[in-house]
C-alpha cells in the first residue's frame, strides 16, 4: 500500500463563490504521489488506488445554509451539508 498524505488549509479571508473551486492557501503536509494547484484548487492523485478522504469545513455565516462537494474525475459528487449560521 502506498503512503499518500495531504493536508491543507484556507485561513484567509474572503468568499467562496457558489460553483467555484476552494483554493487553499497553505500547504501543510505533503508526501507521496499527489499533487495541489494552488492556482486552481485541484488536487491530483498521480496512482490509481483507492483512497480514503477526511475533509471538514468551519465557516463563519451563511443564511441559507452550506453545500460543499468533492468531485471526482470520474463525475463522482460528494457532497458535505452545513445547517445555517449567523
Amino acid at each position: 500500500m502506498s503512503n499518500i498524505a495531504l493536508q491543507i488549509e484556507r485561513s484567509s479571508a474572503g468568499t467562496v463563490t457558489t460553483g467555484s473551486n476552494v483554493v487553499f492557501d497553505t500547504v501543510v503536509y505533503s508526501a507521496g504521489n499527489i499533487s495541489y494547484n494552488s492556482v486552481t484548487g485541484v488536487i491530483t492523485f498521480n496512482e490509481a488506488g483507492r483512497y480514503v478522504i477526511n475533509w471538514w469545513v468551519a465557516t463563519q455565516a451563511s443564511t441559507n445554509g452550506i453545500v460543499f462537494t468533492l468531485s471526482s474525475s470520474l463525475g463522482d459528487f460528494l457532497e458535505g451539508n452545513s445547517p445555517s449560521k449567523t
